[in-house]
């Protein structure tokens, strides 16, 4: 058995097909502003501001008594120059010494460097923290 609802309460609570209509209505158009919005920040974000790209990876290290000599590799991109953080750490993994080195622009993609961090006491380990285009 099926009950009927009388149509004076559906006129009272707001159940009418108009109003139906109406809250469909704005839910297609919240999903479909939000369809476009997505569709402008990968737009955006994929084509008008691509990032540059910069990577680096550690080769090793040397150690001395009051340094640590750290080479390192990065690739980036041709005709941008680059800036790199190179740490040294003590054996409790405390950063003892610091350098921030600057590299002039070049036309190769990957180029290869040394770089040399006095410390503050003996070092066990150097690295290169990370680089940047400037």
């Amino acid at each position: 058995m099926t009950a009927t609802v009388p149509p004076g309460l559906d006129v009272r609570y707001g159940r009418t097909p108009r109003r139906r209509a109406l809250i469909r209505l704005w839910i297609v158009g919240v999903a479909a502003g939000l369809l476009a919005a997505g569709a402008l920040w990968v737009v955006w974000v994929g084509l008008v501001a691509p990032n540059p790209a910069i990577d680096q990876r550690d080769l090793g290290y040397s150690l001395a008594p009051d340094s640590a000599t750290v080479r390192y590799e990065v690739t980036a991109t041709p005709g941008r120059t680059i800036g790199c953080a190179v740490a040294a750490k003590s054996d409790t993994s405390a950063i003892i010494g610091w350098k921030v080195v600057s590299w002039p622009a070049s036309a190769q993609r990957t180029r290869q460097f040394s770089t040399t961090v006095r410390t503050s006491q003996p070092p066990a380990s150097g690295l290169i923290s990370r680089c940047w285009l400037t």
